[in-house]
């Protein structure tokens, strides 16, 4: 806008440049395009919307927008898993007073991490 189009125009263009060392991550959509919109007119925010329409029907024709969804779900599932049991073992105080003992013997390097995870889980389900 007004005395900052040629730094915008500028930054467009070092944008473009660098986007050719970006890895297509979505299937029929090479690149995504470097497009300047005004923040006081209107002026560019139709092309972006265009924009916008186009990588929608080419992520969900592709299937694309449908396995990601996938496997943001099944990140999700596995977070509030860890998330939960992280919660149960801080609001356990025999669980809780467990991992203090078992992270000074890891402090102490007299066990690994694995041993020491597999003792609180084990100590988790018999409780």
């Amino acid at each position: 806008d007004g005395n900052l189009l040629h730094a915008a125009r500028t930054t467009a263009t070092e944008y473009k440049a660098a986007s050719s060392f970006f890895r297509p991550r979505t299937e029929g959509w090479p690149k995504p395009p470097v497009l300047l919109a005004s923040s006081e007119t209107p002026s560019g925010m139709a092309e972006i919307w265009t924009e916008i329409c186009r990588f929608r029907k080419t992520i969900h024709s592709s299937g694309d927008y449908k396995k990601k969804r996938m496997q943001q779900r099944r990140y999700w599932l596995w977070r509030y898993v860890q998330e939960l049991i992280e919660r149960r073992f801080h609001n356990d105080e025999l669980l809780k007073s467990a991992a203090g003992e078992l992270e000074h013997d890891l402090d102490l390097g007299s066990i690994t991490p694995r041993r020491a995870a597999a003792k609180l889980l084990d100590l988790s389900t018999r409780g």
